[in-house]
């Protein structure tokens, strides 16, 4: 009898314990909200609730050449970086009207960049009817050192609207940027429906 009243405060502190274990732990109600991620690869289709995505291929320049229209109201073709251009080849279809990215981002390590504007036609403002694969790219400027980083090698590309509901899920494309290869410039083409005329 008095073993188990010695033990009765121990069991109490343990208790005690574990639970302030499991507040410190537990993720706020801000975090349990928040949209996840399905990921995915290059190459693979990464299926969501309003949108699917599969990105084609990854390339990297310092210089970019537009096929279509121009960039800061100017009337130059081609753009150059002190750093990097990161040019994405992707497929998306949503099962909305309009296919809207325009939330989507580009994360490396800490840093986190969006795409640049492009004239329309653009992949990332497109309207179109629910269930129609659009193909297009997303540009995004990159510093040398952070293209060339460690870093680079685990980039995610996170593909959403610009507003994203509670719990609802984020299309995610792994990429390892540090295993593309740099060509002197790339070139930029309008969206378009894949299967229609470009």
């Amino acid at each position: 009898m008095r073993a188990r009243r010695a033990l009765a405060p121990l069991v109490v502190v343990v208790a005690l314990s574990v639970g302030a274990v499991a507040v410190a732990t537990a993720p706020d109600s801000t975090r349990i909200a928040e949209p996840f991620d399905v990921t995915g690869k290059v190459g693979e289709t990464v299926e969501t609730r309003l949108l699917d995505v599969e990105v084609a291929q990854v390339r990297a320049a310092p210089r970019i050449v537009l096929s279509y229209g121009s960039l800061f109201g100017t009337t130059t073709p081609s753009y150059s970086s002190d750093g990097v251009w990161v040019v994405i080849d992707l497929t998306a279809t949503t099962s909305t009207e309009s296919l809207v990215i325009s939330g989507t981002t580009l994360t490396i390590g800490e840093f986190e960049y969006s795409p640049m504007p492009l004239p329309s036609p653009a992949i990332d403002a497109f309207t179109v009817g629910s269930d129609v694969p659009v193909t297009g790219q997303l540009v995004f400027e990159v510093p040398t050192t952070v293209f060339e980083s460690p870093a680079a090698r685990t980039a995610r590309l996170a593909v959403a609207p610009p507003f994203t509901a509670r719990l609802d899920e984020i299309a995610v494309v792994e990429l390892s940027l540090r295993d593309t290869q740099q060509s002197s410039s790339v070139t930029i083409d309008p969206a378009f429906v894949r299967g229609g005329e470009q």
